[in-house]
């Protein structure tokens, strides 16, 4: 009989002991998710300081038949996941002429 029982003790304390670290596994999976949504977040702080300190410039003229010639600049910057974009008009005299 006292073999029985501890074999019964022995089977208890294995089934605590995985219950317990099924829930440690779950919990250390948990921080990883954690983990790589921080490290996005970070890519994407980065990558906006890196659009004020040094972005990549283009220019950019809109034509149309009311108004002048719009000049625009352009900075944009991006990495494997973001794309950054921000538009500048470069003279800026905001009078336009509009036709009657």
């Amino acid at each position: 009989m006292k073999n029985a029982f501890s074999i019964l003790e022995i089977i208890i304390s294995i089934i605590i002991l995985s219950i317990i670290f099924i829930s440690l596994s779950k919990l250390f999976f948990y921080f990883h998710q954690n983990e790589k949504k921080l490290d996005i977040f970070q890519k994407l702080y980065t990558l906006q300081n890196e659009l004020y300190l040094n972005p990549k410039q283009k220019d950019i003229t809109l034509h149309t038949q009311e108004l002048k010639d719009l000049k625009f600049k352009e900075h944009y910057i991006e990495n494997d996941l973001f794309k950054f974009k921000r538009l500048y008009i470069k003279d800026q005299n905001y009078t336009f002429y509009f036709l009657p």
